[in-house]
């Protein structure tokens, strides 16, 4: 006799046999005659309709787990969204100080050159009226010592623009901690 076992056809023993024989007795008699008896006994294994499926009910511990994971995630999520709210206040803040900072600077810069054309022009114009090389380098001389002293005077300027952008720039820590 051969048997199937592991999908390889296999030879069996005679011990074997018995306990293949046993083996499907049992279930014919067993497992197979409680099918045997319910079909008797007119109690077909039929599907109920959805109508006659008994009621199974949430049990209120699971609900209240599920109704508190659900106030925390909206919880975080306004807590997230609150967040998103003052990062994007604070990024328009800076931005806005950054642009009136660059302006502030733009006009300034557009001064000091308006200022040191019409230097270089009165100067041109006052060399043109010197008469003797002694006045030109007299000119020349007192033009340089202003120039550096303007120059001197618009770096300060602009470092102090500079600096008070930076400072203006800087984040809000003190009213973002009272804020959250």
């Amino acid at each position: 006799m051969f048997a199937r076992i592991a999908g390889k056809p296999t030879k069996l023993a005679p011990g074997h046999r018995k306990a293949i024989a046993f083996y499907t007795a049992y279930h014919t008699l067993v497992l197979d005659g409680r099918v045997a008896d319910r079909a008797r006994s007119g109690d077909r294994m039929r599907r109920r309709p959805m109508t006659e499926q008994p009621n199974l009910e949430i049990p209120g511990e699971l609900r209240t787990i599920a109704e508190t994971s659900i106030e925390q995630a909206r919880k975080a999520l306004d807590s997230l969204i609150g967040a998103a709210h003052r990062a994007i206040d604070e990024t328009e803040h800076r931005v806005d100080t950054a642009q009136g900072g660059v302006r502030e600077l733009s006009r300034k810069t557009i001064g000091f050159a308006e200022a040191n054309v019409a230097a270089s022009f009165d100067f041109a114009a006052r060399l043109a009226k010197a008469r003797t090389l002694d006045e030109w380098v007299k000119l020349h001389s007192e033009f340089a010592m202003e120039q550096t002293r303007r120059f001197s005077e618009q770096a300060k300027a602009i470092s102090a623009s500079g600096a008070a952008f930076a400072k203006a720039a800087e984040p809000k820590r003190a009213s973002a901690k009272a804020k959250g």
